[in-house]
């Protein structure tokens, strides 16, 4: 896969080496805990990496193989669409996963380092942002195959801030004596992803613990819209004129 041989793996070694940079220095000046802020550091670098591949690659995962007429030697085999598009799919969490185990292992190395404590809670933060990212690659993928680059990057970013964006706002007090405003905010995170169920990262920095029903039901929404988004794009797909 053209993926693999690109410079995504030589960028992820030079974030590793900016994240062993930023750690230090943390804890040369952070007075008290600075475990905490090495992996809060290295889990938001993490995130921050895997969220630009889904972006910024998934954008012309799909586009790249139409314009290069690629699609069409696969598809003339006994390969439906539907199996190509997956295949996409695994083939970028491949990436997604050997950005995660490098970042993921330095920030959680530099942690225990620092003085931090292992927990699951980190293993789990660190696959809830390989499913989110996932999420995110789909909706790349699905915009893609309706709109142009620039809009698709643009909705894409505009979708994941409000996403993440949506639960700090419901509690807000604007908003409470505002119930207008706070059935819209909810009609849009029933309608788009909300990656705030994803994002556990303040459980494991301060509190150490997390309701296993929390956990569960978190990882249920996460597979649910998965799938869902990957059932909408591969019938979009199967539509779609590629000539």
């Amino acid at each position: 896969m053209e993926l693999y041989k690109s410079r995504i793996l030589f960028n992820v070694l030079i974030l590793g080496f900016i994240l062993s940079l930023i750690t230090y220095i943390a804890s040369e000046f952070t007075y008290g805990t600075p475990e905490r802020v090495a992996i809060d550091f290295g889990l938001g670098l993490t995130n921050l990496s895997i969220l630009g591949i889904s972006i910024f690659m998934g954008v012309t995962l799909i586009s790249q193989e139409i314009e290069s007429r690629t699609v069409y030697m696969i598809l003339s085999r006994p390969v439906s669409r539907f199996s190509f598009l997956l295949g996409r799919i695994l083939g970028m969490s491949g990436i997604f996963l050997i950005n995660i185990a490098i970042l993921g292992c330095l920030s959680c190395f530099y942690y225990i380092l620092l003085g931090g404590t292992f927990s699951s809670l980190l293993v789990w933060t660190l696959f809830f942002m390989f499913l989110e990212a996932g999420i995110m690659l789909v909706v790349v993928i699905l915009l893609s195959l309706i709109s142009n680059t620039i809009i698709t990057v643009i909705f894409s970013i505009t979708i994941y801030v409000g996403s993440h964006a949506i639960a700090p706002a419901l509690g807000t007090s604007f908003v409470k004596m505002r119930p207008g405003i706070g059935s819209l905010l909810n009609t849009y995170a029933f309608i788009f992803p909300d990656f705030s169920k994803l994002n556990i990262k303040n459980f494991v920095i301060y509190q150490q613990a997390l309701d296993s029903k929390l956990l569960i039901s978190s990882l249920g929404y996460g597979f649910f819209y998965f799938s869902l988004l990957v059932i909408i794009a591969s019938y979009i797909f199967k539509h779609k004129n590629l000539d």
